[in-house]
Order: structure tokens, then C-alpha cells, then sequence
């Protein structure tokens, strides 16, 4: 349940976690699982429960420079960009940055992940790192119909399908972004078959070959 400061002001619990944002809040899931543990989440920004703004897909960007739904972070002055000063946009409210986030699942690279394990941290591996996400994800893979008209060759095996997380291949994929696709294809690159195991937007709309070949 939410409630206000004020509500929990003087008050113990087993667990408190500072950000109610993707990480935050998963985390809180989980403490909770058991009852006997009491856990608070604390966030700066509202709930934003049926905000259109919010659970509106066609609504993406229109949060930023809106301190409602988004700290405004500035980056350092870029040296080769004559010193400016750009904005990191980061999302505030329950969901964190995932509430602003055009409703894509992404996910890092294959070579991100696995850095880490090879920084001397076991247990941090691209394999490992995928058996913890497909508890997350509760894909529904598209209709064979719907594949063969978009020309979609993907393998699915690799994405969770029980998880709580709803993710599904798009209605449509736009014509302007397979005429992009098509000049990758025409300069010689090839379709990845399992794009999502790079940093592509899981809707799963991409479909090109990594470009760091």
C-alpha cells in the first residue's frame, strides 16, 4: 500500500530501501514474500497510479524537462562537445526510469555482463544474469502469422515466460524502421537471430546484427 510520509513517520521496520524505482521495488517484492518481515520503500516522487501521462505508450518524452515525472540531471561538460551540458533524464515516481521509458524491455550486452565476472566478481556472467532475468520476464511469443508478414526470423527460447513482467512482440513493426533495417541489410550486414541478447529494445522490433562486430 502507499502512504505518506506522515503515516510512517516514527516508525520501525525490518527493511527500509531509499528509491521506489525498478530496482527498489523489486527488491521490496521480494522481502515481502516473507510476512514475518515489515519493509518500507521510500520515494521521492508520487505513485502516479492511472496517470495517462504515465501508462500512456504515446506519451514517451513528453515527461522530461516535467520535474512531475523527472529529476533533471546534468552530466559533466563534455570536452569535445564545446563543454556543454547535457540533461539525464531520470524518472521520478514509483517505477523510477522504467515509467518513462517508451514500455520497453532492455537489456545490457553480453560483454557488459560478463566484464564483471571477469573483474573478479563470480556469479556475475551473462549466463548467470540470464537465469535471474527469466524469472522476471513473462513473454508471449507472436502468432506464426504474425511473424511471417513482418518478415521476422527471432529465437524466443532464451526469454522467460512465467515471470510477472508482461513483455510481447510489437502489432506492428513501423515501415520506417525496416527500410533502416533493409540498408544494414544492403551494406552487408546480417539479422541477428536473438537481438534482445544485445542492447536492442525488447519489444523486440530490431532485428540487426551487433554493430560492435
Amino acid at each position: 500500500m502507499t502512504a505518506n510520509i506522515e503515516d510512517v513517520a516514527n516508525q520501525f521496520f525490518d527493511y527500509v530501501i531509499l528509491g521506489g524505482g525498478t530496482a527498489g521495488l523489486t527488491l521490496a517484492a521480494r522481502l515481502s514474500e516473507d510476512p514475518a518481515n515489515t519493509v518500507l520503500v521510500l520515494e521521492g516522487g508520487a505513485s502516479h497510479v492511472d496517470v495517462p501521462e504515465i501508462s500512456r505508450p504515446a506519451s514517451y518524452g513528453s515527461h522530461f524537462a516535467n520535474t512531475n515525472y523527472s529529476y533533471e540531471y546534468k552530466v559533466a561538460k563534455q570536452k569535445f562537445a564545446n563543454d556543454r551540458e547535457t540533461v539525464w533524464q531520470r524518472g521520478k515516481g514509483l517505477g523510477g526510469s522504467s515509467g518513462i521509458n517508451f514500455l520497453c524491455w532492455l537489456k545490457p550486452s553480453r560483454d557488459d555482463i560478463d566484464a564483471f565476472g571477469e573483474l573478479g566478481n563470480p556469479g556475475w556472467s551473462w549466463d548467470d544474469y540470464q537465469k535471474r532475468i527469466q524469472r522476471i520476464e513473462g513473454f508471449s511469443e507472436p502468432s506464426k502469422e504474425a511473424t511471417d508478414n513482418q518478415k521476422v526470423n527471432l529465437k524466443f527460447d532464451t526469454l522467460g515466460t512465467n515471470g510477472p513482467l508482461q513483455i510481447k512482440f510489437p502489432s506492428k513493426i513501423d515501415k520506417a524502421e525496416q527500410h533502416i533495417q533493409q540498408a544494414f541489410f544492403n551494406s552487408g550486414f546480417s539479422a541477428a537471430a536473438n537481438p534482445v541478447r544485445m542492447c536492442r529494445p525488447a519489444y523486440l522490433g530490431s532485428r540487426l546484427t551487433d554493430l560492435n562486430r
